[in-house]
């Protein structure tokens, strides 16, 4: 498992360092979406959402939680609930969807209440940094 994460993240180190030599800059520091208001730096990881932000982009609501998620429609208090974490990218984020059109929020809309669905994704995360979040961000 180590030189698998290893090699995972030297591959991503390597994907960065060709992005920046073709682009200027790092993929985290690409705001291609227009989601800049709702990110703040973080320690472990390129970015994370900002705690309690309700923005639009492209015509498209985005809401946080104080867990520094994307809104899923879950209750912030979701103690006796059967949590799930979904880790990813943009495409866990909702990339270009409103709140409730991404599929951690649909999901959370089919279980129903006795499950917490919570939203970790955001764009342009790496693989590592997904690893990283399992290992030290999410409950």
């Amino acid at each position: 498992v180590a030189v698998v994460c290893t090699l995972i993240v030297l591959i991503e180190i390597a994907g960065q360092a060709a992005y920046y030599i073709k682009h200027g800059k790092f993929v985290f520091q690409a705001d291609d979406y227009g989601y800049g208001e709702i990110f703040e730096l973080h320690p472990f990881q390129s970015v994370r959402l900002k705690k309690n932000v309700r923005a639009e982009s492209n015509g498209k609501t985005i809401t946080t939680t104080s867990r520094h998620t994307r809104w899923t429609g879950a209750p912030e208090d979701d103690r006796g609930r059967i949590r799930l974490a979904v880790l990813s990218g943009s495409t866990a984020f909702g990339t270009n969807v409103t709140d409730s059109e991404s599929w951690p929020a649909l999901l959370q809309s089919k279980l129903g209440e006795q499950f917490s669905v919570i939203n970790y994704g955001a764009p342009n995360f790496l693989s590592a940094e997904a690893i990283i979040q399992l290992a030290f961000i999410v409950p």
